[in-house]
């Protein structure tokens, strides 16, 4: 009994530490609009959103595709870093060949995972170990303000150690491919799992409903008017673990009570049942 009650105190501590270390990440939200970029359909706008979840130890960055307009384009991207992979080193402000402003966001390992969707649903996903946010017009002004808020989020991060070289180059391997997608010369990785053991599940194979969600957004009066990533952990068995919700304003976290979810379908892979990762973009 002795032990399991210093359990949950050690998990509690470190899910209130990583709170409060999540909340140096909230000044990125501050970030403007990118440049406008070329798009299929009409071109669009990127906002990147900064969260972090606290229970699987992750920084989600939401890269939002918009027209000037705010019309939400039908492809999204997700961004997916283990906190415990970052370094004082891992942030950089630079700028690329055409002397626009970028923000670097860098890893080993291949240890960041960017998702792709396509309506709402997952359609890539790969592990790379650099992501660059941007592109911003150069300005000084706007130069220092990020190096600044760089300077805040990397506060509490740990010192670069000499095993823990990261590399300039981007890599990238695939971990899934959907059957419309076309990725020329792809490299796939031998291990498919998507962070910390899971494997991808497909949210249409089992009877979620994502009502539920809707309906705790609306009781909390937590209102959004773009695509929210939902991030839902499972057991072997189909027991939902958690259920991560990239809800704004940052400083709000949705509540969920896992109690009103039914157990769901248990994913096998290889004729194993393994845990189990849904992630989705709630219209």
């Amino acid at each position: 009994m002795r032990e399991k009650i210093k359990l949950i105190f050690a998990l509690t501590f470190i899910i209130n530490i990583n709170l409060l270390f999540g909340q140096d990440f909230q000044i990125l939200n501050n970030l403007p609009p990118t440049i406008e970029v070329k798009a299929p359909e009409f071109n669009t706008l990127k906002t990147y959103y900064f969260k972090v979840d606290s229970i699987n130890n992750n920084l989600i960055v939401q890269d939002l595709r918009s027209s000037k307009k705010g019309d939400i384009h039908f492809y999204q991207w997700l961004y997916e870093i283990p906190l415990n992979k970052l370094n004082k080193d891992s942030f950089k402000v630079s700028k690329d060949f055409e002397n626009k402003l970028q923000l670097v966001i860098s890893s080993n390992n291949n240890s960041i995972l960017s998702y792709m969707f396509q309506d709402g649903k997952v359609i890539s996903i790969s592990g790379v170990n650099n992501i660059n946010l941007g592109n911003w017009n150069y300005s000084t002004n706007l130069s220092t303000i990020i190096k600044n808020d760089i300077e805040t989020v990397t506060n509490n991060l740990p010192i670069t150690t000499s095993d823990s070289e990261k590399s300039k180059n981007i890599s990238r391997e695939f971990k899934y491919n959907g059957n419309n997608v076309q990725a020329i010369n792809a490299k796939m990785d031998t291990d498919l799992t998507i962070g910390n053991g899971y494997y991808l599940g497909q949210i249409g194979d089992i009877n979620f409903k994502s009502k539920k969600i809707k309906k705790a957004l609306k009781n909390q009066n937590i209102n959004h008017n773009f695509p929210l990533p939902i991030i839902i952990y499972a057991d072997k068995n189909g027991n939902i673990e958690s259920i991560f919700i990239d809800n704004k304003p940052y400083e709000k976290f949705c509540q969920i009570d896992l109690s009103i979810f039914k157990q769901l379908k248990p994913l096998m892979f290889e004729n194993n049942y393994v845990p189990a990762k849904y992630i989705f973009l709630l219209d």
